[in-house]
């Protein structure tokens, strides 16, 4: 058994990565017509969208089980990120002028 995530029209969804604990998935979407992040719980309830902005976020990574990496054009360019499993504290990780899309992670 697994998480079978299926759309219609132009709506995607990529860049999945499991959580520590193999029970949920985060994973990029244009559902909502932006690019965002959302989460799955791993039998595919709970479908939560994270962000919510007009910036391109997307390449979700787990950080820990409560939180995680993404990338974000949220300041004009590619970034990495650190936010809470919610979508709150966001953070950039890397400098301004560094132009960043695959971030990986290493506890």
């Amino acid at each position: 058994d697994g998480l079978v995530m299926t759309a219609t029209g132009t709506v995607e969804d990529w860049h999945p990565d499991w959580s520590p604990d193999g029970t949920q998935l985060v994973f990029t979407s244009n559902l909502n017509g932006s690019t965002d992040i959302f989460i799955a719980q791993s039998e595919g309830s709970g479908y939560q969208q994270i962000t919510n902005d007009y910036d391109r976020d997307s390449n979700p990574i787990w950080a820990s089980t409560d939180e995680i990496i993404f990338v974000s054009d949220r300041e004009g360019y590619s970034r990495i990120y650190r936010m809470n499993l919610d979508g709150t504290d966001i953070r950039p990780l890397t400098p301004k002028d560094w132009n960043t899309d695959s971030p990986a992670w290493y506890p």
